[in-house]
């Protein structure tokens, strides 16, 4: 079974092209941020936030080209440090909230 973060970003249903999540995801921060912070430019000078869009599509793909290990071995950390707080906040006796 395949779940949302073993597919390709490009292939996801909850993502356009996937890079402003991509992104996020490299530097540790929330995508939504920098989707904003792309979206404001657009209504000025769309052409410029549309072209830094695209370098950073291509910046991310160079880094996951030649790195493809670190990229891994980042979303496997998050994946464990996320279900360790899951962990940790299960305390005996207490009931967890749907």
């Amino acid at each position: 079974m395949s779940t949302a973060t073993e597919a390709p970003l490009f292939n996801r249903p909850d993502t356009m092209f996937g890079i402003c999540e991509g992104i996020g995801h490299e530097f540790g921060f929330h995508p939504n941020i920098l989707r904003i912070a792309l979206a404001v430019p657009l209504v000025w000078n769309p052409l410029a936030a549309i072209s830094l869009y695209l370098a950073l599509g291509v910046a991310l793909m160079v880094s996951r080209v030649m790195m493809p290990e670190r990229s891994r071995a980042a979303a496997k950390a998050s994946l464990a440090a996320v279900a360790a707080t899951k962990v940790d906040a299960a305390e005996p006796g207490v009931a967890l909230a749907a």
